[in-house]
């Protein structure tokens, strides 16, 4: 099997990427890039990329328009209205065809299938056989998820009906880092469904298992709303918050003797073996001073999302529907989904500098932390906290060449520590 070509034989990367992990497994398939197919090419699937070759972000299926225009009709309280606005624009567009045809003439279409081999030696691939057999029905398209590349890398695939109705969405663990994160989200999923949530809504886990190494879930689909309630960078209803916080129940212990400190500490091991100069000197500073001046430190644990943000939630007038737990955990410090909210929300949404978004991010949650039976006084210790173990994510990350780039997000995070600690530190 060759690798994804495009015009001219050209490699493309995040298409490539891709290539290996949904089609890599399968012998006799390959990828094509291009306006047309080379001769003798029998194609077994197509998409439209958008918005282009360069920056490809969703694939929307060729098969179907009805597939095509809900494959971009998804919406988060993340979203501006303008993006969902934008969105939906695009929507009527491929629902028309119009758009499909205006990309092919572009040369912004992939297609797998096979090249010198009847198409029916390569059906057993993950987007026919396994996914047709796993969910029990052959009448789905799927439209595949890129956006842009982030921690959490993998493919994530919608699938639609033949009317053009989400199903649900399927993640694809394709590494170490990846394929945990996909089961755990997965236990987590199945745990909800018996602990029945009374504020949130999570979805309902449709299919787990494996397939040539790849660890596989499909969970269905939540609705979307084009209209959103409320304030886009409002902090989350508290009711939620503080129900996810005693999914497991909430315990006190010092951060010392706490589970939690430890699993960070072990998980930091390796980084800081493989740190060097000034990052290592100032990883080493921190860890330091907070086993010395915090160890002792009395904090709650309970139950964190683990990516609590606008991005993966939508309010609904009864309840807040809530999606991707793959990185859910209990014995956390309480309070973290809290810091995650505003920290991130101000970076990546405000593009607020690092420094300003976690102090901006302090300010908004210190004065909840008591209703989700946190000490307020704790909040500068879970600030610091919280920035490690995002600084984790961001370094296992890199060693998993899960961005396939230089790490900047650790480098940000360390500064941030660094800065904190004070110019006499």
């Amino acid at each position: 099997m060759t690798g994804v070509r495009a015009d001219g034989g050209q490699r493309q990367d995040e298409l490539g990427w891709l290539r290996e992990v949904l089609w890599g497994p399968t012998p006799d398939v390959e990828v094509v890039v291009g306006r047309e197919a080379p001769a003798g090419f029998r194609p077994l699937a197509e998409w439209v990329i958008l918005p282009d070759r360069r920056r490809p972000r969703v694939l929307v299926p060729l098969a179907s328009r009805r597939a095509a225009a809900a494959a971009v009709r998804q919406y988060s309280d993340g979203m501006t209205q303008r993006a969902r606005l934008t969105k939906a624009l695009v929507g009527l567009g491929l629902r028309s065809g119009g758009l499909q045809r205006l990309l092919r003439r572009r040369g912004s279409v992939l297609r797998a299938g096979t090249g010198g081999v009847p198409a029916e030696a390569a059906k057993g691939t993950l987007l026919h056989d396994y996914l047709a057999e796993a969910l029990g029905r052959r009448d789905l398209a799927a439209a595949i998820v890129l956006g842009p590349v982030r921690l959490n890398r993998k493919p994530v695939l919608q699938l639609v009906d033949a009317r053009g109705e989400p199903v649900g969405y399927m993640k694809v663990g394709w590494n170490d880092l990846t394929r945990q994160l996909v089961r755990n989200e997965a236990a987590m999923l199945a745990r909800l469904a018996e602990l029945r949530p009374r504020t949130f809504t999570a979805p309902s886990l449709l299919h787990h298992g494996q397939w040539h190494g790849l660890e596989v879930t499909v969970s269905a689909a939540l609705p979307h709303g084009l209209w959103r309630r409320g304030r886009r960078h409002r902090l989350p209803p508290l009711a939620a918050t503080r129900e996810i916080a005693a999914l497991g129940g909430v315990e006190h212990a010092t951060l010392g003797d706490s589970a939690w400190w430890r699993g960070l500490q072990r998980r930091l091991g390796p980084i800081r073996e493989r740190a060097t100069g000034p990052a290592a000197a100032v990883l080493a500073a921190v860890l330091e001073a907070l086993g010395r001046d915090a160890a002792g430190s009395r904090l709650a644990f309970g139950t964190w999302h683990g990516d609590w943000g606008p991005w993966n939630m939508r309010a609904t007038p009864d309840r807040l529907l809530v999606w991707d737990w793959e990185r859910s955990a209990d014995g956390v410090p309480v309070g973290l989904d809290l810091l995650h909210f505003g920290y991130l929300t101000g970076v990546q949404d405000l593009r607020r500098p690092p420094a300003e978004a976690a102090a901006a991010s302090l300010r908004r949650a210190a004065p909840l932390l008591g209703g989700l039976g946190q000490e307020p006084a704790a909040a500068e210790l879970l600030l610091d906290l919280y920035l490690l173990e995002l600084f984790c994510r961001a370094s296992e990350a890199e060693v998993s060449v899960i961005t396939g780039r230089p790490d900047t997000l650790g480098a940000d995070l360390l500064a941030v520590l660094d800065r904190r600690r004070g110019p006499s530190a």
